[in-house]
C-alpha cells in the first residue's frame, strides 16, 4: 500500500516536470496495486486505494493539459464521505481549476464553494484554488459574482 502511495507521488512529480510517459507509467503501477487491494485504506496516516488512484489520474490529466479527458474521467470518480479531507480537497480544487480552464464558471464556483465548506484555509494556501478564483473573477460572470466575492474574501484576494 505504501508503495502505491509513493508511486502516485512520483507520478505527480513526473507530471509537474512535464514527463507524461513517466507520469502515466508510474500511475499505472500504482493502479495495479490498488486494483489488487480493491478498497481504500489508511495505513500510517497514508490514504491509498482505487479512489485515490482515480483522483490522482484526474489531477495528472489536468496538469498535463488534457482537460477534456480529465473531465470525462472525473464523472466516474466518486469520493466517499469518509475519504480524508485532503483527498476531497485535492479533487475539488483540481476540478475547480479544470472547470475554470474550460470556462464552466458555475461548476468551478460550485467546487470552490465545497472547498470553502470543508477547509476554507485551502482557498488561501492552495495555488490552484487561488488561480481559479482570480481567473473567474476576471471573467466577471454575473451569475456567480456574489459567490466569487465571498470566495475572494475567504482567499484573501479581495
Amino acid at each position: 500500500m505504501l508503495k502505491g502511495a509513493l508511486l502516485l507521488q512520483a507520478a505527480d512529480a513526473a507530471a509537474a516536470d512535464n514527463e507524461p510517459e513517466e507520469a502515466f507509467a508510474l500511475h499505472g503501477q500504482a493502479r495495479a496495486i490498488a486494483d489488487r487491494r480493491e478498497k481504500d485504506d489508511i495505513v500510517s496516516s497514508v490514504y491509498f486505494g482505487p479512489t485515490e488512484v482515480g483522483v490522482r489520474e484526474v489531477r495528472l490529466l489536468v496538469r498535463l493539459g488534457q482537460l477534456d479527458k480529465a473531465l470525462r474521467l472525473a464523472r466516474g470518480v466518486s469520493i466517499p464521505a469518509d475519504a480524508p479531507i485532503g483527498t476531497q480537497i485535492r479533487y475539488l480544487v483540481t476540478m475547480a481549476f479544470a472547470y475554470t480552464r474550460t470556462r464552466d464558471d458555475v461548476a468551478a464556483v460550485f467546487a470552490l464553494n465545497r472547498v470553502a465548506a470543508l477547509a476554507p484555509a485551502d482557498l488561501r494556501f492552495d495555488p490552484s484554488a487561488r488561480q481559479a478564483i482570480r481567473g473567474l473573477t476576471k471573467r466577471g460572470h454575473v451569475l456567480v459574482a456574489e459567490d466569487l466575492a465571498k470566495l475572494s474574501s475567504e482567499a484573501c484576494l479581495a
